[in-house]
């Protein structure tokens, strides 16, 4: 009883450090907000932040962590958000270079039409099924929305247009 007693301390413990990490990452500066043009109605689902950095990234992807390391992602941090009974999963990539994101973007969107990816002088997004794609200088995202219809295409992309707006802002930042 009392090995139980000691572990689950040391279990929050962890936890709350991850939390921790994932809140001071930069990369998180860059997920969405209710304050965000359109999203006022969406709340970020609880304790839901994921954080992961180098072999760490298996907090976020499972078996798959290896492409993303191989494709350039230093960090990366996702998030859950809910409006009612609909739900919105963001995932915010840190790459080693702009070449590296805008790469990923293009291996990530071969099946989506040349007509739906905007591209804008802070980098491009697309949006087709649900589903949302975006870069912005060494910045990547991808939201699901976790529901269907023509609701999960307008709310993908509400949210891959607030990360663009945060990542040209962190680009901009950057550079001065």
């Amino acid at each position: 009883m009392k090995k139980i007693s000691l572990f689950i301390p040391a279990l929050l413990a962890v936890a709350s450090i991850a939390l921790l990490a994932a809140a001071n990452a930069p990369v998180a500066k860059l997920l969405p907000e209710p304050k965000d043009k359109g999203l006022s109605q969406w709340k970020a689902v609880p304790k839901a932040v994921q954080y992961g950095k180098g072999e760490g990234l298996t907090e976020i992807y499972d078996g798959a962590y290896k492409d993303y390391l191989d494709a350039g992602v230093v960090d990366a941090v996702r998030n859950l958000y809910q409006r009612g009974k609909d739900y919105v999963e963001v995932t915010v990539h840190t790459f080693k270079s702009p070449k590296a994101a805008a790469n990923f973007f293009r291996r990530e969107t071969p099946s989506i039409k040349k007509k739906l990816i905007v591209k804008t002088y802070w980098g491009a997004w697309a949006v087709s099924e649900g589903k949302g794609y975006g870069y912005s200088g060494k910045y990547y995202a991808t939201v699901i929305a976790i529901h269907s219809g023509p609701k999960a295409d307008k709310d993908a992309k509400v949210f891959i247009e607030a990360f663009i707006r945060r990542a040209a802002l962190a680009n901009k930042a950057a550079k001065r």
